[in-house]
């Protein structure tokens, strides 16, 4: 009898446990679901669709990207994707880069909504088999030459012109380690210049570069180029504004595209500013 009573014993406790398991299992299911649904709203809200125009010798392409804002990750293309990686599967793919529907950011604009990021951006992009071919479409643009120092020309070659030096002027040229104009890189900020070369931001700049901010007066036109490796070499990506506005914001560099699957964010290594 006392046997008996302990398998019952038994029976019940086995019972009451699998009851509490199932209980607990059932009592979790809604909060696990709450935050999965919660998770998956985060991601879809810092999602940017960042539509590029393509312009390549006449040629006109337009390709989507669904980019993830925190890790700058491709997360889907669409457009016209084949005639993108065909060009940069090419051993003469486009070495220069030109944008220049840019956001108006003049002296005393608030930044603080750029902070958020937007659910769509468009840009228009130019491509370029040479730096100098970028040059003469700016120029063309802007219906006079680009300023330089005099007697100092852009040099072509393997190791590129390693100088720097710059000219005084009107514009002024400010450059962010992170997106949105977060953390100034102060040692490379020109103010007051026409034009300026830096051939290597340093060491404590280099490949760290998000975000840049160009001033200048409302009839004056605004050039900056960043280049990919130090002294002017490698791909080359330029921002143009002509007369008409105070200046422009290129809020996210994970928008703009190096290659297809990588962004221009953290690579620039040289640059280069012009406001005349």
């Amino acid at each position: 009898m006392k046997r008996i009573k302990m398998y019952l014993g038994m029976l019940m406790v086995a019972a009451l446990t699998i009851t509490s398991c199932q209980t607990d299992s059932v009592s979790e299911t809604p909060e696990e679901q709450t935050s999965f649904e919660a998770t998956k709203r985060t991601a879809q809200e810092n999602v940017t669709t960042v539509t590029h125009n393509y312009n390549y010798n006449g040629e006109r392409f337009s390709v989507s990207y669904a980019l993830d804002n925190d890790s700058g990750e491709v997360l889907s293309m669409s457009g016209d994707t084949s005639r993108a990686q065909s060009l940069v599967s090419d051993d003469n793919e486009p070495q220069a880069v030109l944008f220049s529907n840019l956001q108006d950011r003049g002296d005393g604009t608030d930044l603080s909504a750029d902070a958020i990021a937007p659910s769509n951006v468009e840009i228009d992009v130019m491509l370029f088999d040479t730096v100098e071919e970028m040059e003469a479409v700016v120029e063309r643009s802007a219906g006079s030459a680009i300023p330089n120092d005099e007697g100092t020309a852009l040099a072509t070659g393997a190791e590129g012109p390693c100088i720097s030096f710059s000219g005084s002027g009107t514009g002024n040229f400010y450059y962010y380690k992170h997106a949105y104009y977060n953390t100034e890189m102060t040692g490379l900020r020109r103010t007051s210049r026409r034009y300026f070369w830096n051939h290597w931001v340093g060491s404590s700049y280099n490949d760290q570069m998000s975000s840049l901010i160009v001033t200048k007066p409302y009839n004056r036109r605004a050039y900056t180029i960043l280049y990919e490796h130090s002294c002017f070499n490698g791909r080359a990506i330029g921002f143009y504004q002509g007369t008409g506005a105070w200046g422009f914001g290129v809020a996210n560099l994970k928008w703009y595209r190096l290659r297809w699957w990588r962004s221009w964010n953290d690579q620039v290594s040289s640059i280069r500013g012009y406001a005349w």
